[in-house]
Formats: structure tokens, sequence, C-alpha cells
């Protein structure tokens, strides 16, 4: 006995194309198993090589198989699970080719059953034998008994054991009925479809209609409606057409209106046409929600949608991206990395998944860099790798303008712009005004208008000009220029300032004269900055060219203490031990009268010290020296050489009594009476201020050279005790107040 084992195509939407005849010569069937409801492969080999079929359209005569398997074997048998393809079906007593024959498979023309059908054209199926007919006929009454009691599970065994016996249509379309009863719409349409294979030539109205029916139920309306079409023609009373035109209808407003952007309408009529769906909603209908989801801002709707939808289609490429894209744009990073390999495995080539993965790992790589740099203070770099991110995600309506992902991304940026904002003021309040504009640029990027970073940038850019401005008057030796340009900048700052800053300032009071108050601001800066070699060494050149030769080796050393290789530490200490130690000879030069040899040490001397303008001509320190040597030009009686010497040192220390005493001497030597006593009277003047000077840090009750914060803390401290208000002394008040107010102006 011959037989023809086939599989029944899928009808509507198959994509799938046929496959052209294959000779076969001895066929040997392997892999049978038990009967079952679903198969969907087999296996024969040729000549002792196993080759693999795939059938669409196609029927494959297996003859010769008596003498292998009997008939009720093969009954029996289940084809060995190869390929992915629909429900076989068999065909007893076929009459063809013989066991040592070659049999063709043919590949009939690419037609639906409904063109194939004609009305009039009815062609029963070949019939079985008796004892199976008969034994078929029962298992399905007895199924359709248990389907009418609704034991739909049961009902189904039942015809699945019919059709083990007997490829009749009537068993498929009834265990067809039992699937749609349990809402397992895909299994009906495998058997309505391998119903219409068997009435290829004259397919009933029951058949198309339980056809049309899954279709619909699937979320095919152009296939429902093809089937109920063919239905109608052959039983005017199926209505199921009227159902899939509705659906047609229903997608077409949902897509016009996603085109018009009118998202809940195109939510509306989508949903619409998922209602006339008994099944599960075929994936693309999934996606199209989500996207409608996604472009209402319905982040929650749009995540649980999607995340149905890769429970529905876990296979689905197209669903599994879309649920990616969700993933990013609510800020999923991973999970959305994740979902895009599962898409790209179901299909390397899905268009969405290959352009999403490149933009996913952009955002990722640009977000991680700017938390790193956030977190390390880096604000200026935080704020490019954000705005990055922000790029590659765009702000487009159909994706809700970049989701939950774009407002967590400008949330930190808008962090950085705060904290640039804060950092450009903290360096503006230190005397960076470079890095003050640096931070100040970066967050105008973001916020062009704001009237908090114009200030500070309009302050930073004074502060800039000022120290430019110093700077250039310093080299072109405008000491008073370069002194007062500083104080403009030093203006601007709220905070300590760079110790730059307290180095140029030291220089333009010494270079003025101003040697108190070069001593006052070397002092501070060495209490502002400890830690400093360079304080240190600047206040023992101050101290030095101030003539306190006695001081200046305490701070030298600890400069050198601090780095052993500073220059100005170096240097200055060894200039001021020669010229502590040339001193001294022509001081005892001079006390034992040997006053052309005391000259040439304290001209020794002041060769030693200069008169660099950026020194202040050396200083006290060479008004000293020069006093000395006119001292002993006038016991030589060189008047000239001596007035020379003192002018000179009356110049770099106008109060000096002792050169105001030299110099009346000078010229009383030279007859010069009336100039000397107006002379003498300068001398007492200036004795009498020295006698009535102040002390305004004891005044204060503070160290000489305390910082502006111990100062202050004192004069509040001060200011309660001898406020008038507390009963203090009025007088006192006065003084204290005088004395904050002198101090506070030395900066």
């Amino acid at each position: 006995m011959n037989f023809v084992v086939g599989y029944a195509s899928q009808i509507g939407g198959c994509k799938k194309k046929p496959n052209t005849s294959i000779a076969v010569g001895e066929l040997q069937l392997s892999g049978w198993k038990g009967a079952t409801n679903n198969w969907k492969h087999w296996q024969c080999i040729s000549k002792g090589q196993t080759t693999k079929f795939a059938a669409q359209y196609n029927m494959i005569n297996i003859s010769s198989l008596l003498g292998y398997y009997s008939l009720r074997d093969v009954d029996k048998a289940r084809v060995h699970l190869l390929l992915d393809m629909p429900q076989p079906f068999i065909y007893p007593n076929w009459t063809g080719a013989t066991a040592n024959t070659t049999t063709s498979i043919p590949t009939p023309q690419p037609q639906t059953v409904y063109q194939q059908y004609q009305p009039g054209n009815a062609q029963q199926a070949n019939p079985a034998p008796a004892q199976h007919a008969t034994s078929a006929e029962e298992l399905k009454d007895l199924g359709n008994l248990r389907f009418k009691n609704e034991e739909y599970d049961s009902a189904i065994d039942m015809y699945t054991q019919a059709i083990a016996l007997k490829a009749n249509p009537v068993f498929y379309t009834n265990r067809a009925a039992a699937y749609m009863a349990l809402k397992r719409f895909e299994l009906a349409l495998d058997d309505c479809q391998s119903a219409a294979q068997l009435q290829s030539l004259a397919p009933t109205s029951k058949t198309l209609g339980r056809l049309a029916k899954c279709h619909l139920a699937l979320g095919d309306p152009n296939a429902a409606k093809e089937a109920a079409q063919a239905a109608l023609e052959c039983d005017p009373s199926w209505a199921t057409k009227a159902s899939a035109e509705l659906m047609q209808q229903h997608l077409a407003e949902s897509q016009h209106a996603c085109e018009k952007k009118s998202w809940e309408e195109a939510k509306s009529s989508l949903h619409k046409a998922a209602a006339l769906c008994e099944g599960s909603c075929p994936a693309q209908w999934c996606v199209w929600e989500v996207e409608i989801e996604m472009a209402r801002s319905n982040w929650n709707e749009a995540a649980t949608v999607a995340k149905n939808a890769v429970q529905l289609h876990p296979s689905s490429a197209n669903v599994q991206a879309v649920y990616a894209q969700v993933e990013l744009l609510t800020n999923c990073l991973w999970a959305c990395m994740l979902s895009l390999r599962i898409a790209l495995r179901n299909d390397p080539y899905h268009e969405r998944a290959r352009e999403l993965l490149p933009r996913m790992e952009g955002i990722i790589q640009a977000k991680q860099a700017g938390d790193r740099h956030f977190a390390t203070g880096q604000s200026v770099d935080a704020s490019a790798e954000y705005t990055k991110a922000l790029d590659l995600l765009g702000c487009k309506e159909e994706e809700g303008y970049g989701g939950p992902l774009r407002l967590a991304l400008l949330t930190t940026r808008s962090a950085t712009y705060t904290q640039m904002l804060r950092l450009a003021m903290c360096c503006l309040a230190q005397g960076d005004a470079e890095g003050a504009l640096k931070h100040v640029h970066a967050a105008l990027v973001l916020d062009p208008l704001d009237s908090a970073l114009l200030n500070t940038k309009s302050a930073a850019e004074r502060m800039q000009d000022n120290i430019r401005l110093s700077r250039k008057a310093w080299a072109n030796k405008e000491w008073s220029v370069a002194k007062d340009t500083l104080a403009w900048a030093a203006a601007g700052c709220a905070g300590n300032r760079p110790l730059q800053w307290w180095y140029w300032k030291v220089e333009a009071e010494m270079a003025t004269g101003s040697w108190d108050d070069a001593v006052d601001t070397a002092q501070k800066a060495v209490g502002l900055h400890p830690t400093s070699s360079s304080a240190f060494a600047i206040l023992g050149l101050t101290l030095m060219l101030s003539d306190k030769l006695a001081v200046c080796p305490q701070p030298l050393q600890s400069a050198l203490r601090l780095d052993p290789n500073d220059s100005l530490a170096v240097s200055t200490s060894r200039r001021a031990q020669d010229i502590e130690r040339v001193n001294e000879e022509g001081n005892r030069a001079f006390r034992w009268g040997r006053y052309s040899e005391a000259v040439d040490k304290y001209t020794e001397t002041l060769n030693i010290i200069g008169n660099d303008g950026q020194e202040g001509g050396g200083g006290y320190l060479r008004a000293a020296s020069l006093a000395n040597r006119a001292a002993a030009f006038l016991q030589m009686e060189k008047h000239t050489q001596a007035l020379v010497d003192v002018l000179a040192s009356l110049e770099l220390r106008p109060r000096s009594i002792t050169e105001l005493r030299t110099h009346g001497r000078i010229r009383m030597a030279q007859g010069y009476y009336d100039e000397a006593i107006a002379i003498y009277s300068r001398a007492r003047e200036a004795a009498l201020l020295i006698s009535q000077s102040k002390d305004y840090y004891g005044i204060l009750n503070v160290p000489n050279g305390s910082t502006e914060l111990e100062i202050r803390k004192a004069y509040r401290r001060c200011s309660l005790h001898y406020h008038p208000d507390k009963g203090g002394n009025p007088e006192h008040f006065k003084l204290v107040s005088e004395a904050y107010t002198k101090l506070s102006e030395s900066w």
C-alpha cells in the first residue's frame, strides 16, 4: 500500500516560497514515534544518507512502505522533529510509484484555496478502509459528545485519535472548534488550514468561516476578510467579513491618527481593533501600542504593554527592540542592553535594534563619563559629557521628548551648572579669575541669561583686567600704578588671596618704599601660608631690606627647612650674612678711628645691598649704610661726599632721626647754620611723632602680623568690652575703632 505524507500550508500571510520538486529514490521512514496531534517534522533516508525536506504546498509520495512498516505501524507513527513546518496529514491508498521507481515532489502554483475553488467542483477525498473509517467516526462522535459537554480538552484528544486513523477535514474543523473554545487560536488556525488543504477543490463554508474567525482573533484582518469572502460565496450567512472590515477600518484610523500625531485618537482606534481579537494581539499591534504610549509620555503604561508583549511574543525581534527602546528612555540602561542583545539574537539584521544599539552604547558611555567627572569635581568635563548624551538621546515627540532619561540627564547637568556657578564664585573669591571664567563660560552654555553667572563673569573679567594692568605697570617700573591696580583686583576677593598676590603686593610696597606695610603684608602671607617656603623667603628679604638684620635669619631658616632649594631663601640668606659681616667690619674700623677703612667697608656693604628699584633702591638697609659712610666722610672732613650720602639716605628714609642729625652736622660744618637749624627742627618733630605713635596691634591685644581674621575677632571682642552702651570707656572704644580701621586699610 502506498501513502502520501503532506503538509497543509498556512493560508493568508505565508511568506515562505514553495520548494522545488525533489527526486527521491528508495525511501525509508526513520525516527517514528508515538502518535500525536502536532506533527511538524519528518526525515527520510535515501541510500543510507539523511535528507531533510521542507514542504510548503507540497505532497510527498512515499512508496514501498509495505515491507518496512505495516499500515497500522504507519498510522500510529509520528514524524521525527527536524524542521519547523505546519501540521502534516496522510493520504491512505495512494496509487503511484513503486518501491524501485523515483518519486518526485510536485510543486503546485502558489494559489490560495479560495482561488482554487469553483462552485460545482466538489470532489470527495479517497475513502479509507472500512474498519478505520468506522473507528475514526466513532472517535469523532465521542469527541462531539465531549464538545457538547464543554469537555474541550477531552474532545481534542478524541479528534486527534480520529485524525491519526483518518485524515478527514471534518475531524480537523471539529478539533479547530475545540481549540477556538479554549482560545488557542494558533492551533485552531493550523487545523483550519489543514482542513482547507484537504478540501482544496471545494472547501466548506464551515472551514472557511472558522478560518476567518481564527485570522480575525489573531489580528490579521486582511486574511480574515479573504477567508470570509470565500465563506460568503459558499454560505451568505457568514458575517465575519464585516468584523474584518471593521478591524481594517480601526487600524487605518489608528495609523492616520499617528500620522497626525493625535496619540489619544490613535490609541482609541487601536484598542477598538484589538477588541475584535479574541486571541492575543499580533506582535506588530503591540509595537504600535507601545509607540503610542511613548509618544504620550505615559511611561508606566508603555513599560507594562512592552513587558506583556515580550511575554506573548518572546521570539519577536521587533517586540524586543521596542521594549529595549522603552527601557532606554526610562533610564533602565543595562536592561535595555540585555533586550537589544535578545532582539539581535532573534534577528541579527533587525533595523530598529541595529539603529538603537550604537545610540544606547554612546549614551551609556557619555553618562558614565559625566558621572565620573562630576564625582571628582570636574564640572566642566561632566557638563560636556552630559550634553553629549543628551545630543545622542534627542528630543523627538515620538519618543516622549526623551522620557525620564532626558529628565535625569538634564537634572544631573543642572547639578553640574550649580556646581560650576559655585566653583566660579569660589575661584573668584580666591583670586583665580581664569578659573572662574572657565566655569562661568561652561555654565553659560546651559543658561546664557542667568544673572548670577553674568555678574560673576563681569567681576572675574574686571579682576583679570586689573591683574593684567598691574603686571604691565610692574614691567614698566610704574610701581605706584602696579600697587593700586593690584589693590583693585584684591577688592574682588572675598577669601584667601593667592600667595602670588601677596608676593606681588610685598614687591609693590618695597618698590614704593612702604617698608612697614611690606613687613606687615609679608607677615600676613606667612600666617595664611605657613607651609610655603616662598612666604618665609619674602618675609626674610623684607626684614633684611628694612634694616632688621637681627631677625631676618629666622624666617629664612624656616624657608630653607621647608624647601632647601628655594632660590630666594638661599640667595637672601647668603646676602644677609655677607652684609652683616662686612658692615660689622666697617663699624669696628669706625670705632677705632680708621675712617678710610670704614668707608671702604661701607662701600662694599652698599655694593652687596645694591640699588635695585624692585627692592626700593635698597630700602632702609641701604639708607643706614649710606648714613654710616656719610658719618665716616664727615670725620674725614669730606663734607661734599658726606652730604651726597646723607641726602641719598634721606631719600630712602626721610624721617630717620640719625640721618637728619648727620645732615645737620654736615651743614653746620659747611657754615650753613640756618639750614642746620631747620634740619634739627625736622629731627625734633620726627622724634615727637615717634614718641606719639600708636601701637595698633597692642590696642587690639594681638601680635604684630596677625591675619585679618584674627584682627576681626579681636575687634569684636574689644568692641563688646569697651562699647559705651555696655558700660565701657568711650575714649578707649575710639582707639579700638581707629586701630581696626588702620589695620584694615593695610591690605
